[in-house]
């Protein structure tokens, strides 16, 4: 006699008292496979992840409920953990030769952020920048790693004017101040000229070069003109400045502004019938 296939063999009944078990427990099954709003609020993964020049990788974990600053070496499979604020941090930047960290984190959770330097040699955490009045933020390395740009609303608290503190002196210099939100957005080569952002609203915002050595500000997007230009940053010549921006156009597209004479050009021609969200250049500023 032929084997059915559905009792693979076994007599009839006993192959359908097994279907009858199966079938009983198929809801058992598919609710405890359903996830659970309390499973994903419990979830941990790591974000902003930075790799140094020496192949290590610095991310942003929260295995134990709070976002720290983690790292693990080149070659390693786990990760340290680096810092230990109670109520957590809410960001950081490495410096560029890998040497510094500097890490925001506010007290009580107040996003009210001061500033901590890390080094990462020996992993020494010290507090830099700490005011209960002042909140800190946007930093910005040089390209040196000697130095880096901030934003502070120190001396009036509606206004955030920009500073660039000193690792050899510890010191700060206000280096941009005038009414309105500013932030820094990138040195050039030589660390003596710094462009910053002028924040207005979603619709509107501009970006003005400092010339360090003398002080002097000028603006490099179209003066009286509302459009919003989020940085990228210098080209590897200089003679450009990279741009997202919605100018003359309804979509944001990558854009290039002459430093010399302010014309404005397309980037990349062939993605301007995409939504642009920004770029990011390597190491040498090609690409």
């Amino acid at each position: 006699m032929r084997k059915s296939s559905l009792s693979n063999g076994r007599p009839p009944l006993v192959a359908a008292a097994g279907l009858l078990a199966l079938w009983c427990a198929a809801p058992a099954i598919a609710a405890e496979a359903s996830p659970s709003i309390t499973q994903f609020v419990r979830m941990r993964w790591p974000i902003n992840g930075t790799l140094a020049p020496d192949g290590s990788l610095y991310c942003v974990n929260n295995p134990d409920g709070t976002y720290q600053l983690y790292r693990q070496p080149a070659g390693a499979s786990e990760l340290k953990k680096l810092t230990a604020f109670p109520d957590g941090m809410s960001g950081y930047a490495l410096s560029h030769d890998g040497k510094w960290a500097v890490v925001a984190a506010g007290v009580g959770g107040n996003e009210q952020d001061d500033l901590y330097l890390l080094d990462t040699a020996t992993d020494e955490l010290v507090p830099i920048l700490v005011d209960s009045e002042t909140v800190f933020g946007s930093v910005l390395w040089r390209r040196d790693s000697q130095a880096f740009a901030y934003r502070a609303n120190k001396e009036s608290k509606k206004d955030f004017n920009v500073y660039i503190f000193n690792l050899a002196t510890r010191t700060s210099q206000r280096v941009l101040a005038r009414p309105g939100y500013y932030y820094p957005a990138d040195f050039n080569r030589a660390g003596d000229h710094l462009v910053v952002g002028k924040y207005m609203s979603a619709t509107q915002s501009q970006l003005f070069e400092v010339d360090l050595k003398t002080g002097a500000t000028r603006e490099i997007t179209p003066a009286d003109e509302a459009w919003s230009f989020s940085p990228v940053g210098y080209t590897a010549d200089e003679k450009d400045f990279l741009v997202a921006t919605d100018y003359h156009g309804d979509l944001t597209a990558l854009r290039r502004i002459d430093l010399a004479s302010g014309k404005i050009t397309p980037l990349a021609p062939e993605l301007d019938q995409h939504e642009a969200d920004g770029a990011i250049f390597n190491g040498n500023a090609r690409c």
